[in-house]
């Protein structure tokens, strides 16, 4: 028995219309969260004040900040690309003392324009990590390590987030939530129950079936939202 009385093309066009309904739902509720999560804050972003690596998290997450610490000390010739393998990934190699360059560097090099102390320290001791860190590994293994940035970036995040540029914790848990809620609405509603139905009639319907998997994909995927950034960011 059809649940909905709806056969064919009809069906598939109903539970599309379903994904993006909700979509439009669950996106209205999420800015209106970031919205009020970020009420607070908005003030301080007039004076943004932002590092180079700050930017860099708040457009790609950790991943494109580490990424722009490592480009920095490439640029600077602290890092470099081992060529000594042929095959396989290349691997970083550091010079000497690279603390000690790093030191050198900050003490002549004229400091990001218009950044605060605090941005000024959280980007020196990133580069210090990633010194300390990323010889010998490839980019990929530098990448899958970010947890020993952990503390530092938690650091950025907090003054994003004082800053208004990106909302809190509780409000990404409950944006995640409803994004979550959203994805799963139409494969459990529409999908599921139709696809008994067809299999016990010995016709599964194919689109129909790559839907629902489509939502469920697009369900795991907001579980690992990044930041979420407010208006002002």
């Amino acid at each position: 028995m059809n649940p909905y009385e709806i056969h064919g093309p009809q069906y598939l066009l109903l539970y599309l219309a379903a994904m993006v309904v909700v979509g439009i739902v669950a996106g209205i509720v999420k800015s209106i969260l970031v919205a009020g999560s970020a009420g607070g804050a908005s003030s301080g972003s007039k004076n943004l004040r932002l590092h180079p690596y700050e930017i860099a998290y708040l457009s790609g997450g950790e991943t494109l900040a580490l990424q722009t610490a490592v480009g920095y000390m490439l640029h600077k010739q602290i890092f470099a690309s081992d060529d000594s393998t042929s095959t396989g990934a290349k691997r970083i190699k550091a010079e000497s003392n690279p603390h000690e360059l790093l030191v050198n560097i900050h003490e002549n090099e004229s400091p990001p324009d218009n950044v605060d102390e605090a941005g000024i320290q959280i980007g020196q001791d990133l580069e210090f990590r990633v010194a300390a860190e990323a010889h010998g590994r490839t980019w990929a293994e530098v990448q899958g390590r970010k947890g020993r940035y952990k503390d530092i970036f938690e650091r950025i995040r907090v003054r994003l987030m004082k800053k208004g540029l990106i909302a809190d914790k509780g409000c990404e848990s409950l944006c995640r939530v409803v994004a979550v809620v959203a994805a799963l609405i139409p494969p459990l509603v529409l999908g599921i129950p139709r696809i008994v139905e067809t299999f016990s009639t010995h016709r599964p319907v194919f689109l129909l079936v790559l839907l629902v998997m489509i939502s469920f994909l697009l369900a795991i995927v907001s579980c690992y939202q990044g930041a979420l950034r407010t208006g002002e960011g």
